[in-house]
């Protein structure tokens, strides 16, 4: 499944806006009225869509897929726009250099189930889904 996302990863040039880079639940923060993104040590300038598709990603790494439909959800409500599955597989794509073997993802390791030992399997879900809406 990675030599497949590999090759079918094409995503599209899109316009470059301020992103955070390191989007995903561990780095938000809620009170029960107000949400803060914290850790912007990665921001920079690039596509919106790469920080959604790291979100998600981040919510099947940690054992959280079903929280998915619900954040995508509020995330059409606010930015009017979905996910795209070439970026899911950009994103997904990215964690390699970090990948320590079967369970564990190297780097990752604060992240709650990213140390599970299904982990990898969850990953490779999340590509194989991108891959089949892909039509790959």
């Amino acid at each position: 499944v990675w030599d497949r996302a590999i090759t079918s990863a094409d995503p599209p040039i899109v316009a470059s806006h301020f992103i955070h880079r390191d989007f995903h639940h561990g780095n938000l923060l809620w009170d029960g009225t107000s949400l803060g993104v914290v850790d912007w040590s990665a921001a920079c300038a690039g596509p919106p869509e790469v920080d959604l598709a790291h979100a998600r990603f981040n919510l099947h790494l940690a054992g959280h897929g079903d929280l998915e439909p619900a954040f995508i959800a509020a995330y059409r409500a606010a930015a009017g726009r979905g996910p795209d599955p070439q970026w899911d597989l950009v994103d997904a794509i990215d964690c390699l250099p970090w990948y320590d073997g079967p369970g564990a993802i190297a780097g990752w390791n604060g992240l709650p189930g990213a140390a599970a030992p299904d982990a990898r399997a969850r990953v490779e879900a999340f590509l194989s889904r991108a891959l089949a809406e892909l039509g790959e």
